[in-house]
């Protein structure tokens, strides 16, 4: 992880865009609500014929669908709650979900920034 400057400013560089995820969540910015069609499209996607036949192929069996049905489950249950809790269920999954995708591998992993010009050899 990457060291930041402790300050409210929004960055420019992408090498503070951790810290403007993290700033955006504790100015208590409203999340919007989840949409109860989108998670449902998704799962209802993931268990057609085309969807199916292609995860065979590419992985040598049928997906499942967990994650689809897991993730509409929760948007599910954010809809009978308080307004204050859901919206701190909200913010909660938006980190969980983007600390996952920043722990996964990415592209800082390959490439290294230069401090100075190749050398041509």
């Amino acid at each position: 992880m990457n060291n930041f400057k402790e300050n409210d400013e929004k960055s420019t560089f992408g090498q503070y865009a951790e810290l403007d995820k993290i700033l955006d969540l504790k100015k208590g910015i409203p999340e919007d609500p989840c949409s109860l069609q989108y998670y449902f499209d998704q799962m209802a996607m993931c268990l057609t014929v085309f969807s199916q036949m292609n995860h065979y192929y590419r992985y040598g069996e049928y997906n499942r669908c967990k994650g689809n049905f897991k993730d509409f489950k929760w948007c599910l249950s954010t809809k009978s709650k308080a307004h204050e809790e859901a919206q701190e269920g909200l913010r909660k999954r938006r980190l969980q979900q983007w600390m996952k995708f920043r722990q996964g591998p990415n592209s800082e992993d390959i490439w290294k920034m230069r401090t100075s010009p190749k050398s041509s050899e």
